[in-house]
């Protein structure tokens, strides 16, 4: 009689074990399925409101950053040409935000690419003329002297 009891006691085991594995998989598949209907319903604006509370709360900024990574990864470029005047020493330099980007002979013109806040200099001491700029640029202006101190780009907003 003793060999039967342990037997029912086993067999009620296993019956137990299966009923919290099936238990366990549903639970999972639930966990699946309410992750998988959620990650679909954040991708839509208005259900993100609702879903996320960060999204609740953040609000809209103050004013926007005129300088973050955006503006300058997309700073749109403006041409200022430049022109050694005559009796000047060769091979000047010019320099945008201390890298080289042309040397230039007496008598010589070049049209650089800038953007707002670019430092123009000229190296070794020497000086370069501005000859023409593109519509929006405010500073420098044609007929100004740049020198080896530099002169920043202004643009007009």
């Amino acid at each position: 009689m003793l060999k039967r009891r342990e037997w029912r006691k086993s067999k009620t085991a296993k019956a137990r074990l299966k009923f919290v594995d099936g238990l366990l998989w549903a639970v999972a598949a639930c966990f699946l399925f309410t992750m998988f209907a959620v990650q679909i319903a954040l991708s839509f604006p208005s259900a993100r409101e609702v879903l996320s509370w960060v999204d609740r709360t953040e609000g809209e900024p103050v004013a926007p950053q005129p300088y973050g990574l955006k503006r300058l990864l997309s700073a749109r470029r403006y041409s200022v040409t430049l022109a050694v005047p005559g009796g000047q020493q060769d091979n000047l330099g010019v320099f945008v935000n201390g890298k080289e980007l042309v040397r230039l002979e007496p008598g010589q013109k070049t049209t650089i690419a800038v953007r707002e806040l670019d430092l123009i200099a000229v190296e070794p001491p020497g000086h370069v003329m501005v000859v023409a700029t593109s519509p929006s640029v405010v500073s420098p202006v044609v007929g100004q002297i740049i020198t080896s101190a530099g002169f920043r780009v202004r643009i007009r907003k």
